[in-house]
């Protein structure tokens, strides 16, 4: 119980931390080429949670309630995410390539006001999304080092989704096997959450136990 808690709030901190990344990065508008988008502070905070996510499903979930969960975990769509995303975890730690995600769209931060101040250090909020199988390095989709069936869910469930919206999908999994594990404040609401509406969009997703919060469209 211990291990699940604390591993769920490192999730939690991580998620937020990657979300993070898509705003306090070195992006730039280059006047020749175009946006110039730096993956590299969503990478660092993208491999940690994923490790989280490993943690919490193989050793705390797995290890403790064996053929239950697993059947579980192939008989829901979000079961299947933090299935798929294994591929990713394990590409992170075993294999020797980086594997840079997707960028589907960028925003550029408004003009500020007079007197107004931009929290992050970047000019722009990136999407980041997952590759598509066939889009991945051949290291990564013929690995040893990861099950068939981890790779069939991230072909099925995790490829050409969002980033977020896939992590946010695996705290809402662990969330429901077992409530007991989450971080919460005081009223019993789960920290970190939700996500900060910045150069919000319609469609986002800022909570893990909603399907999608819409907010105004920039």
């Amino acid at each position: 119980m211990r291990k699940g808690r604390r591993w769920m709030l490192a999730l939690q901190r991580q998620v937020e931390a990657t979300w993070v990344a898509t705003l306090d990065n070195d992006s730039v508008l280059c006047r020749d080429h175009g946006p110039e988008l730096d993956v590299e502070p969503l990478g660092v905070e993208l491999s940690f949670a994923l490790v989280a996510v490993r943690v919490l499903d193989l050793e705390v979930f797995d290890r403790s309630c064996g053929t239950n969960y697993r059947d579980h975990r192939q008989g829901c769509p979000e079961g299947r995410v933090v299935d798929g995303l294994t591929l990713m975890r394990n590409s992170e730690v075993h294999v020797p390539v980086v594997v840079d995600p997707g960028i589907s769209r960028a925003l550029s931060v408004p003009i500020m006001r007079e007197g107004e101040v931009w929290p992050f250090r970047g000019q722009f909020r990136i999407f980041p999304s997952w590759l598509e199988f066939d889009e991945l390095p051949s290291a990564v989709q013929e690995t040893t080092k990861t099950a068939e069936r981890c790779k069939t869910s991230y072909q099925e469930f995790v490829g050409g989704r969002l980033i977020l919206d896939s992590l946010l999908d695996a705290v809402k999994f662990f969330h429901e096997c077992d409530p007991t594990i989450a971080a919460v404040d005081e009223r019993g609401e789960l920290l970190h959450f939700p996500l900060p509406a910045v150069l919000s969009v319609s469609g986002d997703r800022r909570h893990p136990l909603d399907e999608v919060i819409c907010g105004p469209t920039l």
